[in-house]
């Protein structure tokens, strides 16, 4: 079945930050980007990341997640919804891993900001609804190491973000 899909801001009062990692399998090259939205659909901040060589892609993401939200306390929001296109990093914040588990410290991480001191829920979304976040995290790949952030939206995604803006449906395959 074949369903169109679209952003959609979030309600009055409540910011939105949309997550997402990148990995260039032949080379194992990580990158990360998030932005924060107001209810308007006005860019409030955002960043990209270049995050050096990974191994698997799931570690991108939840840097994003991390940075995203050190980003959205940063910018004072206090009522938070964020979307992810990784159903792993929503099975992963809520699951107990070993103590040695190679991604605990990064995780525990993103859960001391996810539970602080707001009010932060988290969902998941399709590929098709996160296309400004994927647009930062793939602009991370052709970045100095380190975290950029941007007060205003990059030139490389203003045609995203408008269409965005503009509800732009797109097309996604469900199989039911």
């Amino acid at each position: 079945m074949q369903t169109l899909l679209a952003w959609k801001p979030p309600p009055v009062s409540i910011m939105k930050l949309n997550i997402d990692g990148s990995r260039i399998g032949s080379s194992g090259a990580i990158a990360a980007g998030s932005l924060i939205h107001n209810s308007a659909s006005e860019w409030v901040a955002g960043f990209s990341a270049n995050l050096g060589h990974g191994e698997i892609l799931w570690v991108a993401e939840l840097w994003a997640l991390y940075h995203g939200l050190k980003l959205a306390q940063r910018v004072q929001v206090t009522k938070l919804i964020v979307e992810t296109d990784s159903t792993i990093v929503l099975h992963l914040l809520n699951a107990k891993l070993e103590l040695n588990h190679p991604v605990l410290t990064l995780l525990n991480m993103c859960r001391v900001c996810w539970k602080s001191s707001w009010d932060c829920r988290i969902f998941h979304v399709f590929r098709e609804v996160n296309f400004v976040a994927d647009s930062l995290a793939k602009m991370g790949h052709e970045m100095e190491l380190g975290i950029h952030c941007f007060v205003l939206p990059p030139c490389g995604i203003t045609g995203v973000l408008q269409e965005d803006r503009d509800g732009l449906l797109r097309s996604r395959l469900i199989y039911v």
